[in-house]
Order: C-alpha cells, then sequence, then structure tokens
C-alpha cells in the first residue's frame, strides 16, 4: 500500500483488541521507509494508550554484517524493541546477532525457520548458539 499509515488505522479500528500488543516491523534504512515508519508509529500512539509495545526490526539472517548498520540506522531513527531474524533455516548462520544484542542492546525475539506462520518462533538462546558453533546434542555427549 502507499499509504500505510491509513491503512494500520483502518485495520485498528476494524479489528482493535485493548489485550493485544502492536507491533511495528521495518526492514532497510531509507529516508522514506524511516519517514513512513514514524508516520506509522505517530497513527498507533493517537489510536492506542502507549502504543506501539514492540517496534521489531526484521532481519534476513544472509545479510551479514550490514544488519548491525541496518539496526544501528534504525534504532536511532525510529527506536527499536528487538529483532526478528528470518531465514534461518537455510545456510546462513547470523552471528550478527551477538553485535546487535551487545553493541546495541537490541534483544532477538522471534526467528523465522520457515515460510509458514508456525515457522516464525520465540527466539532461543541456547539453541542458537549451540546451531552458530554447529555443535549437536551427541557431540557434547561424547565430551562427557
Amino acid at each position: 500500500t502507499k499509504k500505510p499509515a491509513a491503512c494500520l488505522e483502518r485495520c485498528h479500528v476494524f479489528c482493535a483488541r485493548p489485550e493485544r500488543p502492536v507491533e511495528v516491523s521495518a526492514s532497510l534504512p531509507t529516508k522514506v521507509e524511516v519517514s513512513a515508519q514514524a508516520k506509522i508509529r505517530r497513527t498507533l500512539e493517537k489510536q492506542i494508550p502507549g502504543a506501539p509495545h514492540d517496534s521489531l526490526l526484521v532481519v534476513d539472517a544472509a545479510v551479514g554484517r550490514n544488519a548491525v548498520d541496518q539496526a544501528r540506522g534504525w534504532q536511532k531513527d525510529v527506536g527499536v524493541t528487538g529483532l526478528a531474524v528470518t531465514k534461518l533455516d537455510g545456510t546462513a548462520r547470523a552471528g550478527f546477532v551477538v553485535s546487535v544484542v551487545e553493541d546495541l542492546g537490541i534483544p532477538v525475539k522471534l526467528v523465522g525457520v520457515g515460510e509458514k506462520l508456525d515457522d516464525l518462533r520465540d527466539f532461543d538462546k541456547s539453541a542458537f548458539v549451540d546451531s552458530l558453533l554447529d555443535v549437536r546434542a551427541a557431540d557434547v555427549a561424547d565430551l562427557e
């Protein structure tokens, strides 16, 4: 849509649920997108007190170190409260996550391991580190 804030406002009116959190997601930090995200944020703030409750930056795992720069830009211009890392079902390991969490203080909240809604999962830091280091349970058992 060419007017995401207007679309969001209509969606909120149609299916507003005060107990549900509101999440704003974004991608590459261009001036147009940052401006649109700021407008979406203002629209949410008018509709729902305290909104947005979360502002998630969605990052493709294959992006690599560029994800740190993206997160830094979005953090500065929009305010990011969490990271969602997608495409972890492929060969990408998303080592940049360590830098984003450590350097920017942005926690990882969700990971995508496929293309279906059920493939979006809560972030499990132990499983992530094991995957990053290519450690399997059998390998750990052999160390004992």
